[in-house]
């Protein structure tokens, strides 16, 4: 009984060190990927402190995307008015940009503007009014 008792203790040991090396591997590369992420942020912190400007500026000076909600308000807008539409647009752009899509989003929620009001009201979008223009 104590041979047997003790070849399953090392069975789970060994077991429990391939998980440990296995997640010691995961965080491995999760952390060289925050790495590659961030690389760009001393440089718009540099310009944020330098020239006293937002943060959308500091990365449109530094010459990095900046995804801001405003970026996407009508993909999420759409999902939400008319989830059918969404996914009508997504296959229409299905190879195309996230920006060809959002400009398609925008579009279709032209017609839906009447229920997007009751929506904000509601408080099932965000309360946020863009110009008629936005929508075309």
């Amino acid at each position: 009984n104590l041979v047997k008792t003790k070849s399953e203790a090392i069975k789970t040991l060994q077991t429990k060190l391939a998980d440990a090396k296995k997640t010691l591997a995961e965080l491995k590369a999760e952390l060289k990927t925050l790495r590659q992420r961030t690389a760009d942020e001393p440089q718009q912190q540099q310009i944020l402190k330098e020239n006293n400007c937002s943060m959308a500026n500091a990365f449109r000076l530094a010459d990095c995307p900046c995804s801001t909600l405003r970026d996407f308000i009508a993909i999420a807008e759409l999902r939400i008015v008319d989830e059918r539409e969404f996914e009508s647009a997504s296959r229409e752009i299905s190879v195309g940009s996230v920006k060809d899509l959002e400009t398609v989003c925008r579009r279709r929620l032209r017609r839906h503007l009447p229920a997007m009001a009751n929506m904000r009201r509601e408080g099932q979008l965000l309360p946020l009014k863009f110009d008629d223009r936005f929508y075309d």
